[in-house]
């Protein structure tokens, strides 16, 4: 006996289909764009709190920051504030 599809599984089928159809052929300049804010402060873009420890990649803990600012920032003095 075979089974035959529902046509709630073709029409939704047909759906996803048209779907990604546009989205590939539609250009980028319709959809609306996102804004962003340009950042004014320090990133913390990584943290690492396993070094010295028995089977650690590395051998110190760390914390990696990225500046998004385009400008050099001065670490001297400056506590850290955590949002």
């Amino acid at each position: 006996m075979v089974k035959q599809r529902s046509n709630y599984s073709r029409f939704r089928t047909l759906g996803l289909t048209i779907t990604v159809l546009i989205g590939a052929i539609t250009p980028a300049g319709w959809l609306p764009q996102a804004k962003a804010n340009i950042a004014d402060h320090l990133v913390i873009s990584e943290v690492y709190g396993g070094g010295g420890n028995s089977g650690a990649f590395y051998k110190n803990d760390y914390i990696e920051l990225y500046n998004p600012t385009g400008q050099a920032v001065s670490l001297s003095g400056k506590m850290a504030t955590i949002r």
